[in-house]
């Protein structure tokens, strides 16, 4: 499963994917997601923000990785 969300705030664009799905031996279930932002130092802003909408959707703190 693949949801996107776009968002424009003050002029600047913002992108997010999540993809979730079963992989491996086991069948279990993995999450996926990635920003990206096109203004200089909005990327971390971005996923800061990101990482909210992640944690009131599945009441997890999201692991990152850059």
């Amino acid at each position: 499963m693949r949801i996107q969300i776009a968002a424009e705030v003050d002029g600047v664009r913002g992108d997010y994917t999540m993809t979730y799905g079963r992989y491996g031996r086991n069948n279990v279930a993995v999450g996926y997601a990635y920003v990206s932002a096109k203004a200089p130092d909005s990327r971390k802003a971005y996923a800061e923000k990101f990482a909210v909408l992640i944690k009131a959707l599945t009441g997890e703190e999201p692991g990152c990785t850059a």
